[in-house]
């Protein structure tokens, strides 16, 4: 038996011991292996930080991240060999991140890793696994950001047939019906949206005088969607603007506007948003141009 264990056992069984010291001991005898952990799970931010003694573990967190990339920057002030993997996987399973964060022996300052990128992964709910083989290290912080703007796809057809190569992809937009045999239709979609704010302008080669609008999401968390439409005269033809809380799927035809090439404007405003599509098709007739 050590001198620690004797100085517990004594002031446990010694009438007059204070037994308030019976908990002091235990605790230096076996020490926390983890103090002052502090964990942010936001989209497009992953924050921790703790101090660690004599810890041997793995964490994994969901971490939702609407870009293709993340960047990885860490920090530590260690008293003894430790090392840090963090593996990351995409919406889709993925590996897009292997690291290894080693801390040399004894090491006396802070160490600042240099901070690094994954590869580019699917964007949506990622997963991070943190496996830790640690002796002893204060202020072990590890931030992690989406790297990017996270990316929408716009598909824009102006009603005319494809040639060459792009006849393998007849339907473009996927919305199972032919591009020719359909209007003119600008397509935008989002996987997910994390706080975007932008304005966009797309034109419209509208042979008649109407547009049809239609639109879908999963989820709608917060933020707005704007979405106008302006005829070859400047006219707005159609205004409308997606809330959370609105229903889905959506659909809408414009007023009367004059034929020509149209405007169509999509403005976010701090919008969150998962698998949002916009679709605004000009209308197919057989009319005579004016």
């Amino acid at each position: 038996m050590n001198r620690l264990s004797r100085l517990i056992l004594l002031a446990a069984i010694v009438p007059g011991c204070n037994p308030l010291l019976v908990p002091v001991l235990l605790k230096a005898l076996n020490p926390p292996k983890t103090e002052n952990k502090v964990v942010s799970n936001e989209p497009g931010h992953f924050y921790r930080k703790a101090d660690h003694h004599d810890f041997h573990d793995t964490e994994t967190y969901t971490w939702h991240n609407c870009s293709e990339q993340a960047l990885v920057d860490g920090e530590v002030t260690p008293s003894c060999p430790n090392c840090i993997q963090i593996r990351m996987w995409d919406s889709e399973g993925t590996l897009v991140f292997d690291e290894g964060f080693h801390a040399p022996h004894c090491f006396r300052k802070k160490k600042d890793w240099d901070p690094v990128a994954s590869a580019k992964g699917k964007p949506g709910n990622w997963t991070i696994e943190f496996t830790f083989d640690l002796t002893g290290v204060n202020d072990l912080i590890f931030d992690i950001t989406s790297l990017g703007e996270p990316p929408v796809e716009v598909i824009t057809s102006d009603g005319s047939p494809q040639e060459g190569e792009e006849d393998d992809d007849p339907d473009r937009d996927g919305d199972g019906v032919d591009d020719d045999q359909q209007g003119a239709y600008v397509h935008w979609h989002a996987l997910c949206t994390d706080g975007r704010t932008k304005a966009e302008s797309y034109a419209l080669p509208a042979a008649c005088e109407t547009a049809s609008i239609t639109a879908s999401w999963d989820e709608l968390t917060s933020g707005a969607m704007r979405v106008t439409v302006a005829d070859s005269d400047g006219v707005v033809v159609y205004d409308h603007t997606f809330l959370p809380g609105d229903p889905t799927p959506f659909a809408a035809v414009t007023t009367g506007g004059k034929k020509g090439t149209w405007t169509v404007t999509l403005e976010s405003t701090a919008l969150f948003c998962e698998n949002l599509t916009i679709k605004v098709q000009a209308a197919l007739c057989g009319c005579e141009d004016e």
